[in-house]
């Protein structure tokens, strides 16, 4: 996996430009949220030689690596992960690259917006990417670390990116875009997403910096505020990615969404478990309207209860449990979802 990351960089760079790039130094994140691009094959491209990556995951970053083939042209295709042949490509484009600068690449978007919630701004939600020039591998800020925000989440408005304690990390982000550089200070924190005018709490996560110091760091949010009107694709998450690739989950704050704003919890859902298939453990997510006691489950084929993954009284919004099934057989297995005013189950896939 190690080597498939190193080269994904190879095919961020096609996505990014037709246009000659000047570019010696580059990071790419995968953040195409949409979940038939969840493993992705590259076919790349250079002179009469074709190489194919195999299965490379969302929500994964390369290093910062040098870019090779300066002054080549490079044509890569994207098709979707298991692909048979290069035929299979969704997109392809061709270009030439130079030395000079360093770039951070975060794809983004989905393949067909018509099967998609829309952006609630009127955005185009098209499979596209974000090249930002100008990536730090270290904090300019002696003791400190400074971040970047990026905003992959299709159908999310404008945000702010809120340090609870303190002030914004970043103002006004809309879909597509990446904020500026800000410095955090190394400790735990707790990050609000936040609409623009600050009304409304999308979600909070705990963000403990304090092994960071001097450390340059990315801030994703990936994933959809509504899988069930995303094609059960992944839910909201945020987290950081470090120069070395080193990709970092920010779990969501248990206190929840703070009583000064409104949550965006409209109604229950029941998530589909990212990833599924899973090995060894995955991530089940919901959403409650209201504050109220919830109880998550794990059943086998049989109809045995086999975990609990959650029983305890949870502040309205958007909560997630992991569940490692790392002593437990491969199979079939449902999870449950129980309040005392919702129930559902769905269904999960343990592949070892």
């Amino acid at each position: 996996m190690k080597h498939r990351l190193r080269n994904f960089f190879i095919l961020i760079i096609t996505l990014f430009s037709i246009q000659t790039l000047q570019a010696q130094r580059l990071q790419a994140i995968h953040a195409v949220s949409d979940p038939e691009l969840s493993l992705v094959d590259a076919y790349i491209q250079a002179s009469i030689i074709t190489i194919k990556i195999e299965d490379i995951a969302y929500r994964t970053a390369t290093s910062v690596v040098d870019v090779p083939f300066a002054g080549i042209p490079i044509k890569v295709g994207i098709a979707p992960g298991n692909s048979t042949s290069i035929n299979d490509t969704v997109t392809s484009l061709t270009a030439t690259f130079s030395a000079g600068i360093t770039y951070l690449g975060v794809p983004r978007g989905v393949l067909n917006p018509a099967q998609f919630a829309p952006n609630p701004e009127g955005l185009d939600i098209s499979l596209s990417f974000n090249l930002l020039q100008g990536l730090k591998e270290a904090s300019s800020v002696a003791g400190q670390v400074e971040v970047l925000f990026a905003h992959t989440v299709t159908d999310a408005p404008t945000v702010d990116l809120r340090d609870r304690s303190g002030d914004n990390v970043a103002n006004d982000i809309a879909f597509g875009e990446i904020s500026g550089y800000t410095t955090l200070t190394p400790t735990n924190h707790v990050l609000e997403i936040k609409t623009a005018d600050g009304a409304t709490v999308v979600a909070a996560f705990d963000a403990d910096l304090s092994a960071y110091a001097d450390s340059a760091m990315v801030i994703v949010a990936s994933g959809f505020l509504d899988p069930s009107a995303n094609q059960n694709g992944p839910g909201l998450a945020l987290q950081g990615v470090l120069p070395g690739g080193t990709v970092i989950d920010f779990p969501v704050n248990p206190t929840g969404i703070e009583d000064d704003g409104p949550s965006l919890a409209l109604d229950y859902t029941l998530e589909q478990n990212y990833p599924n298939p899973f090995n060894p453990s995955t991530t089940v997510a919901f959403t409650l309207p209201v504050a109220e006691a919830a109880t998550v489950t794990v059943y086998n084929a049989a109809g045995q209860q086999v975990a609990t993954l959650l029983n305890k009284h949870l502040p309205a919004g958007r909560h997630q449990v992991e569940w490692d099934a790392a002593t437990y057989p491969s199979g079939l297995y449902f999870y449950r979802l129980q309040t005392s005013q919702f129930q559902q189950t769905k269904k999960m896939m343990l592949l070892k």
